[in-house]
């Protein structure tokens, strides 16, 4: 493998931590410097890929599965951000609108962006806003929500600054990426999970650390940092035991509520959670 420079810091990228499991030709590299890990190539990325009906239909099919994670960030920014019943948000990377159909009540205004209008025009269809060009938007939002798009960005600080540049009223911005350094990948080294953790269209896989170095180049000062546990104690024990998803539906003495709010709580804690979730605030 030839040598490649790390997209952040222009340091060379030596150490290989993963493969991709769907695309056999693609590595996962860290950098020594900043401690990013990111793809060795980002040449099979292409705007039409997201485009299409093919992947439209992929977003459709997960919609049901993100009910849960959707509940968990709008009882975050509830909970952390109460004034966001009075703010225009704008869900930047929205797809299948799960976030939308639940944070239409609590934003005084919600609207989303996606770049595939095959989405777009399926949200508007279920009466979730949403608009496929930004200049469609009709009102200047003031808090720009991102889950889970960074990672699949090319350039994650330049699609920042240039929203914070067409939207000047934006004060408040929620990231939420998937955590490298969650239990699975992190504490277990569990392989199998692994070549699910490494896929093609992640390009970057964050840790607290290196997240807050993409924020720090754009000037923002994060306010409140945490995590989500999207996926449960009996899925992980899946993984350990079995080497797939889906534990939850064969270790079902673990689904207890209680006892899946508390393994949540120390993920969290631990920073071993599989979604790391930061607040962060603008002055322009």
């Amino acid at each position: 493998m030839s040598k490649i420079k790390c997209r952040f810091c222009n340091s060379i990228l030596n150490d290989v931590v993963g493969q991709c499991g769907d695309n056999d030709s693609l590595f996962a590299l860290k950098c020594n410097d900043c401690g990013l890990v990111q793809l060795s190539s980002f040449s099979h990325i292409t705007k039409t890929m997201y485009e299409g009906q093919k992947y439209a239909d992929l977003t459709w099919d997960s919609r049901k599965n993100e009910i849960l994670w959707n509940k968990k960030r709008i009882h975050l920014l509830t909970k952390l951000l109460p004034e966001i019943k009075n703010m225009n948000g704008l869900d930047y990377g929205c797809g299948a609108g799960g976030f939308l159909e639940y944070g239409r009540n609590e934003l005084k205004n919600l609207i989303g962006y996606d770049i595939n209008p095959h989405v777009c025009k399926q949200n508007n269809e279920f009466g979730f806003d949403c608009v496929n060009e930004l200049k469609e938007i009709p009102f200047d939002p003031e808090i720009l929500l991102l889950f889970h798009v960074l990672e699949h960005i090319k350039h994650p600080s330049e699609l920042i600054r240039d929203i914070l540049i067409i939207f000047k009223r934006i004060k408040k911005i929620v990231i939420e990426v998937p955590n490298t350094q969650e239990v699975l990948n992190y504490v277990f080294q569990c392989n199998k999970y692994k070549l699910t953790h490494y896929s093609s269209n992640h390009l970057y896989y964050f840790t607290y650390n290196t997240l807050k170095n993409i924020v720090n180049t754009l000037n923002l000062n994060i306010i409140y940092e945490t995590g989500i546990q999207r996926y449960s104690l009996g899925n992980t024990f899946g993984w350990l035991n079995d080497g797939k998803r889906g534990g939850q539906n064969i270790y079902t003495i673990f689904n207890d509520k209680l006892l899946n709010e508390y393994y949540e709580k120390v993920l969290i804690d631990a920073k071993l959670c599989d979604s790391i979730f930061i607040i962060c605030e603008y002055d322009n």
